[in-house]
This record gives C-alpha cells, sequence and structure tokens, in this order.
C-alpha cells in the first residue's frame, strides 16, 4: 500500500429530491417524508446515490407516483402529484 500513489479527488456532490406538489409525499426505500411545497425548505431532501420509488400520502392505491434515478449532484423536482395535477417549486 505504500507504493500507491495518492491520488486527490473532489467531494462527492450531493443529490436531492424536493417535493413540488401540494401532497406529502414518501420516498422508499429510504422511507423519508416529504412535506408539501408549502413546508419549504423541508419539501427538500438529500440522498444518497440511487433509485426511490416516490408515493403520494394521499392516493388510496399506494402506488408509487414517480420512480426517481439519483446520481451525483442531481436535483429531482416531483412535480405531478397522483392525480396527476401539476405543481410548480417556488
Amino acid at each position: 500500500i505504500p507504493n500507491l500513489p495518492y491520488i486527490e479527488t473532489e467531494p462527492a456532490r450531493p443529490a436531492y429530491i424536493r417535493n413540488c406538489t401540494k401532497h406529502e409525499l414518501w420516498v422508499m426505500p429510504a422511507e423519508v417524508k416529504l412535506l408539501d411545497k408549502f413546508e419549504a425548505p423541508d419539501n427538500e431532501e438529500r440522498f444518497p446515490v440511487g433509485i426511490y420509488q416516490v408515493y403520494d400520502l394521499e392516493n388510496p392505491d399506494n402506488k408509487p407516483i414517480e420512480e426517481v434515478s439519483l446520481s451525483e449532484g442531481k436535483r429531482v423536482d416531483i412535480q405531478y402529484d397522483w392525480t396527476g395535477e401539476k405543481s410548480k417549486c417556488e
């Protein structure tokens, strides 16, 4: 190991999911609740790189509304709730 070269790298950039809807969302498998867009900044969370399923807590069918693939430095805005209503982040 002492003969290996030292390579300096930049720190990893965080990835985020932000809830732009008027409903609370549940992110799995992280088990994180994202509050609605009116509760900013609590409508956004930092996540490790990976694939997540986003559920609308008002959806009686309990089916994911979106699958999110996060890579380093990526920010994903969830704009559609389970009814298909689109909202903008402010």
